[in-house]
């Protein structure tokens, strides 16, 4: 899939903490006995072995996640598989995990080069996202969304992204890497903790895939992000329905977005289509404009497709929390920061 222009010149959410049983109503009328007990036992529930082997307690069904479905990409961690045991719980009762809280994994970087701005209207770390429902076969028609590698493992993308793949497998593949056909599972996905789906406020998400991505001979470069306020004109991408990708010059505006509402902020920022083509921006994909260095830097992850011509765009200027999230995982900033 090659990069086109149309100018003159890519999401939970996930389970991300814990599994939470719902809470027993307080009043004895309505529930006489605790999951997974009987009149002779009320001490507390009955435990059991879950088919991963780990501890668990027998509870109703609906104790357990809505999606009854074992996927994996983040749906369903190794922690919360659940199955009917008939010798073990009594009948209509699942064998669930307790809460418990899912580690942030731990990404290499011994094998990525410092960070790659584009080349021209080239932008090799571009992520094309697809959501499937059958964990078996990777069978989606075509992405849904787009995001940005950093490093070889981790993908920054909008939170819209991932509550539209909520009950989805996820994977995503790579056009401009060594295997542009290669499929990489979501293995990890978390989406900022004030993520507003309404608003867009705070709409980023990170992603983890279960391989670390390879561009043949060559070590592994991801996007330079860079933590400042989006200005000026700069690029945003799309992907059209034949999985072709296309960049869009747009204008960061400190104008009220028509079609959004709300005032700009330092969190969100407006753009306006600037190409006298079309307007094609993919949710979740970067916002990627130049630095005092005159090279191709991420600032923003787009919120929205185009709206009259308008995009509502993400800005990293105060983005925090993805910093952090990327220090959790070990991931030096010499990786994502240009030099």
């Amino acid at each position: 899939m090659e990069l086109s222009r149309v100018s003159t010149l890519l999401a939970i959410l996930l389970v991300t903490g814990t599994l939470g049983l719902p809470a027993l109503p307080e009043d004895d009328s309505e529930v006489n006995l605790e999951p997974g007990t009987d009149s002779d036992d009320m001490s507390s529930p009955s435990t059991c072995t879950a088919k991963n082997g780990q501890q668990g307690i027998c509870v109703p069904e609906s104790y357990c996640t809505e999606d009854q479905t074992i996927a994996p990409g983040g749906v369903l961690h190794s922690s919360e598989y659940r199955e009917l045991q008939s010798n073990v719980c009594k009948s209509l009762e699942w064998c669930c995990t307790e809460e418990r809280q899912i580690d942030t994994p731990q990404v290499r970087t011994d094998n990525v080069d410092s960070c790659l701005p584009p080349d021209g209207d080239i932008f090799p770390w571009i992520v094309s996202l697809y959501k499937v429902h059958n964990s078996t076969a990777q069978s989606a028609q075509a992405a849904f969304c787009l995001g940005t590698l950093i490093g070889s493992k981790v993908v920054l993308t909008a939170g819209t992204c991932m509550a539209a793949a909520q009950h989805h497998m996820l994977y995503a593949s790579l056009p401009r890497s060594n295997d542009p056909m290669k499929n990489y599972t979501v293995r990890f996905r978390k989406a900022h903790p004030m993520y507003n789906t309404g608003s867009h406020a705070f709409d980023y998400s990170i992603l983890v895939l279960d391989e670390y991505v390879t561009f043949g001979d060559k070590r592994v470069q991801g996007a330079c992000l860079a933590f400042e306020k989006p200005q000026g004109q700069c690029a945003a991408i799309g992907i059209d329905g034949n999985e072709n990708l296309f960049s869009t010059l747009v204008n960061v505006t400190s104008d009220v977005c028509d079609s959004f509402g709300g005032r700009a902020t330092n969190e969100r920022v407006c753009t306006k289509n600037a190409d006298v083509q079309q307007c094609l921006v993919a949710t979740g994909s970067p916002l990627v404009c130049q630095s005092k260095s005159e090279k191709g830097v991420v600032v923003g992850v787009t919120r929205t497709t185009c709206v009259k011509d308008q995009v509502l765009v993400g800005s990293l200027e105060y983005a925090t929390w993805i910093t952090d999230e990327l220090n959790a995982m070990k991931i030096s900033k010499d990786v994502y920061l240009e030099k």
